[in-house]
């Protein structure tokens, strides 16, 4: 089931909280996240 686009609540979630210290966790949350989107 593939999305072509993150839907509201998705991007919501995945958001950036601006943190330079979290840029990786988020990073590889959105990244798990578009591959989990296109399978």
């Amino acid at each position: 089931m593939s999305k072509p686009a993150l839907d509201k609540s998705s991007v919501d979630s995945l958001r950036f909280n601006g943190k330079p210290l979290h840029f990786a966790a988020w990073k590889s949350k959105l990244v798990i996240h578009l591959k989990a989107l296109s399978e």
